[in-house]
C-alpha cells in the first residue's frame, strides 16, 4: 500500500481582529481517517488548533493589535513515512492591524479674556486595533510652524477613547500667527497621528489706560528702600491691533536682597545673568518687581538641585550641597504671564566640591 498525506487548504489567512474560525482537512492514504499522523505547532500561542474528527480541524486566532503580519505553522507527519516526504505544512497567516485616527473639529478658536475659563470638546474617531489613542504632545508654534516652547497655556484631557477636552484659562497672549498644536496618536500604531490646531483670536489686557496716555508711560520707575535705590525701566506695549487701541504697561524685574539687613542691593550679581551658589548649598533671596502687582508669576527651573518658594513677592532659591568635584548648572525662567516679553532667564551655577 502506498502511503501519503495531504493538507487542504494549505494556507489560512485571517483578518487582524474580529475574525471567525476557519477549517482544513488532513487526509492520509486517501482517506479522511483522522489517525496515522501527528502534528507540531509553531506560532507563539496566538492561534489554536481544534480537532473535530475524521481528519477535520478548525483554527481560531486571537486579535492581532500589531501593525505587522504574523505567521505560524502546523507541521503534519505521516506515521509510516520518514523524512520530508511524510510531512505537510499548514501555514496560518494573520494580517496586521490597519489603524486610523481622525478628529472633529480639527481647528478650534479661543478668545483670550480676563481669566475666563473656556472649554471645547473634540470628537475622536479611532479605527483598528484596540481603538484607543493617547495624547502625544501639545506645544506652541509660530506662523512659520517652528516650535516656540514646550510649556503651554492650555490643558488637554482625554475624556474617553471618543472624546478630548481642551481648556483655556484666559489671559493668554500669543504673537500674531502663533498657535498651539495638539497631536494625538493611535495606541497600536504611533505613526498614525492627527493634529488639532488651537488659535487665539485676541488678547484683552487686565489693566488698560487710554491711548492718549502712551507718552506718560515712557518714564523711569524707581524703587527706593532705605539708602539703596534700584532703577528699572517700565515696559509698554501698544495693543492697537488687539483691543480697542488700549495700552498695557507691564514689566518684571528681579532684585537681590541682603539677607541680613533685608535691603535691596545694587550688587553685580543682581544684574548679572548668573546666580552662583557655593558647593555647600544655601539660599538666596530676591524681590520680584512686577506690574500689574497681581499678575501671576510662572517659574521654571531646569534641574532639581535647586528649589524655590515665592511669598509676598519674595523669591527664595535654595541649593542642596553639591557632592561632585565639578560645578553644575541649570537655568531659571521667571515670567510675568500678563507680559508676552516680560521674562527673566538666568543661569544658576553651583561650585564643585573641591
Amino acid at each position: 500500500m502506498e502511503h501519503n498525506i495531504s493538507v487542504s487548504p494549505s494556507v489560512l489567512t485571517f483578518n487582524s481582529t474580529g475574525t471567525e474560525k476557519q477549517t482544513f482537512q488532513v487526509t492520509t492514504d486517501g482517506e479522511f481517517l483522522g489517525f496515522g499522523f501527528r502534528y507540531d505547532i509553531s506560532g507563539d500561542g496566538w492561534f489554536d488548533i481544534i480537532p473535530e474528527g475524521q481528519g477535520k480541524f478548525s483554527v481560531s486566532v486571537k486579535d492581532n493589535f500589531n501593525i505587522s503580519e504574523r505567521i505560524g505553522y502546523v507541521t503534519f507527519h505521516h506515521n509510516s513515512i520518514q523524512g520530508e516526504d511524510g510531512e505537510r505544512v499548514l501555514t496560518v497567516k494573520q494580517n496586521g492591524v490597519d489603524c486610523s485616527i481622525s478628529v472633529s473639529p480639527s481647528t478650534i478658536n479661543f478668545t483670550s479674556t480676563n481669566n475666563n475659563k473656556d472649554e471645547k470638546e473634540i470628537t475622536v474617531t479611532v479605527n483598528g486595533g484596540n481603538k484607543k489613542f493617547f495624547i502625544q504632545s501639545f506645544k506652541e508654534f509660530n506662523s512659520e510652524d517652528k516650535l516656540i516652547k514646550n510649556d503651554n497655556g492650555i490643558k488637554v484631557i482625554k475624556v474617553s477613547n471618543e472624546k478630548l477636552k481642551i481648556t483655556s484659562y484666559g489671559q493668554v497672549f500669543m504673537n500674531d500667527g502663533n498657535y498651539y498644536k495638539v497631536v494625538l496618536a493611535h495606541d497600536n500604531d504611533r505613526s498614525k497621528t492627527v493634529e488639532i490646531k488651537v488659535n487665539y483670536d485676541g488678547y484683552t489686557p487686565k489693566d488698560t489706560v487710554p491711548s492718549t496716555s502712551i507718552s506718560q508711560l515712557s518714564t523711569l520707575r524707581t524703587i527706593s528702600v532705605s539708602n539703596a535705590e534700584v532703577s528699572t525701566m517700565t515696559f509698554q506695549e501698544t495693543l492697537d491691533n488687539y483691543h480697542n487701541e488700549a495700552v498695557q504697561e507691564s514689566y518684571l524685574t528681579l532684585t537681590s536682597i541682603n539677607p541680613t539687613t533685608k535691603k535691596l542691593l545694587r550688587s553685580k550679581s543682581a544684574n548679572s545673568d548668573e546666580i552662583i551658589f557655593e558647593n555647600n548649598g544655601g539660599s538666596k533671596t530676591y524681590q520680584i518687581n512686577k506690574y500689574p502687582e497681581k499678575a501671576p508669576i510662572s517659574v521654571k527651573i531646569s534641574s532639581n538641585f535647586i528649589t524655590y518658594k515665592i511669598n509676598d513677592g519674595i523669591l527664595t532659591l535654595t541649593a542642596v550641597p553639591n557632592p561632585y568635584i565639578i560645578e553644575r548648572k541649570c537655568t531659571i525662567r521667571i515670567r510675568n504671564v500678563y507680559d508676552p516679553f516680560g521674562s527673566i532667564t538666568k543661569t544658576i551655577i553651583q561650585k564643585g566640591n573641591e
